[in-house]
């Protein structure tokens, strides 16, 4: 019954996890960097050594428009008729886009009004009819 005698020495000294220690690591060092900019300092004193620079991560997100023109090959066939060949996309909108504005509808609960606005404020040609 008595087994507090045995104890390791890091919980007799009121560390009562049952988890082993382990080693902390940075929680950006397996992110992938996508840009470096170096920022110089403005006044140094004189006689200062440079010792190189020290890493600060900024995470951010970036939200854009991206528009892909598909030319779609047109042919006239001797009756005078057009053949055009089918679009590798069903509809005008993107299947990221589309995602998004039911992701933001129905889980994020933004109103049909608020999400048209924010296409908008994103430069999306999209009316307010769309469904």
């Amino acid at each position: 019954m008595d087994q507090n005698t045995d104890l390791p020495e890091a919980e007799s000294k009121g560390n009562h996890s049952s988890r082993p220690q382990r080693k902390i690591r940075s929680k950006t060092s397996q992110l992938k960097i996508d840009e470096t900019i170096k920022v110089e300092t403005k006044k140094v004193p004189e006689g200062s050594i440079f010792k190189g620079y020290q890493d600060y991560i900024v995470q951010d997100l970036i939200i854009k428009t991206h528009n892909t023109k598909y030319q779609l090959e047109r042919w006239q066939t001797p009756d005078g008729t057009y053949i055009i060949s089918p679009a590798p996309i069903k509809g005008h909108f993107g299947p990221t886009l589309e995602s998004f504005i039911v992701h933001q509808y129905y889980n994020q609960h933004v109103t049909q009004p608020l999400l048209l606005e924010q296409l908008k404020e994103l430069t999306v040609e999209i009316s307010a009819g769309y469904q």
